[in-house]
């Protein structure tokens, strides 16, 4: 059973933020990036938005509540089940009920 410290950091931008996972091609970890043009969200897993002409980035407009997840290990079954399932079980209990996940789209192996 974790303690309060061990549980997961909650980052809380207001206004129009944005949020992006840079997927790494060399193996299955990435990065994520979250910002508003006054505040960035910095410290392990998370990097300054990359400026890099050749990302083509689109970015959809989405209105109301939105919490972001982003692991070291998207794709893997063992820790999707064991680690992801339970830190987004207790995300949920955090947020209002409105609240809308973004999850990384990837194949769990």
């Amino acid at each position: 059973n974790k303690s309060f410290e061990e549980m997961p950091n909650l980052h809380i931008l207001e206004g129009e933020a944005r949020f992006v996972i840079w997927p790494r091609s060399e193996d299955f970890s990435s990065e994520a990036s979250a910002w508003t043009p006054e505040e960035m969200i910095l410290g392990p897993g998370w990097v300054v938005p990359r400026s890099d002409p050749e990302a083509n980035l689109t970015f959809t407009t989405m209105k109301g509540d939105f919490a972001a997840f982003d692991s070291w290990f998207a794709g893997k079954y063992g820790h999707f089940s064991i680690d992801h399932l339970p830190t987004i079980a207790y995300l949920r209990t955090q947020v209002p009920e409105s609240t809308k996940f973004l999850l990384l789209d990837k194949k769990v192996t």
